[in-house]
């Protein structure tokens, strides 16, 4: 592999609490209503630590502001929320999580809060396959579903193939890092409007 993107809280340091990084993205997203979730000492926990160094051991890097460029050998955080906003061209967050579809729909009935995760799994499902060719996942229709829990494997694909295209865009230069140089959330160009300039690889910067 040339390249790891996790949608889970990394850093080169220990942490059990709110990073720079996560300060960052939720000043830059909350009124998108894409602000962070603050890490903990279980969440991600033992699990991202060795996750962490484990690709540290096999030679990955830890790609932060201090990256002087994107390259392979490299793991990066992603932000699919955020990601969202970029591949399906959205104004504010996008409402496909499964165990959110009673706040995203309140007073909905089950079968249409069914059919408008569908309907956004579609929208992610149709802007993908236009970045990765021959792509076979085959979504249900409303009718076949019959309760939520049977739509979260589709959300966890789908989360994962987000997360692949963050990689994409990373290796084409197109995201910036929102964080510091201990950890950094990587987020497409495009949707980042406050940001301080970054610099790319031949030493010139952009503002996005």
């Amino acid at each position: 592999m040339d390249l790891v993107t996790l949608d889970m809280p990394v850093a080169k340091k220990p942490f059990s609490t709110r990073r720079e990084a996560d300060r960052v993205v939720s000043r830059e997203f909350a009124s998108r209503w894409c602000a962070a979730h603050s890490p903990t000492a279980t969440r991600p926990g033992q699990l991202g630590a060795r996750i962490s160094d484990f690709l540290s051991a096999s030679g990955y890097a830890l790609a932060t502001t201090a990256t002087p460029s994107p390259g392979r050998q490299q793991f990066l955080e992603v932000y699919p929320h955020v990601a969202l906003l970029s591949l399906l061209k959205r104004s504010r967050r996008v409402p496909y999580k499964v165990s959110k579809s009673t706040k995203y729909w309140p007073g909905e009935p089950l079968p249409e809060r069914i059919r408008s995760l569908l309907r956004e799994f579609g929208a992610i499902r149709e802007a993908l396959g236009q970045v990765f060719e021959g792509m076979t996942l085959v979504l249900p229709t409303p009718d076949n579903v019959k309760s939520l829990a049977e739509l979260k494997r589709y959300e966890d694909v789908l989360n994962a193939l987000v997360c692949a295209w963050v990689g994409v865009e990373y290796l084409a230069g197109r995201t910036v890092p929102l964080g510091d140089e201990d950890a950094a959330i990587w987020c497409p160009r495009d949707v980042v409007r406050t940001a301080p300039p970054w610099r790319l690889s031949d030493g010139q910067t952009v503002c996005p």
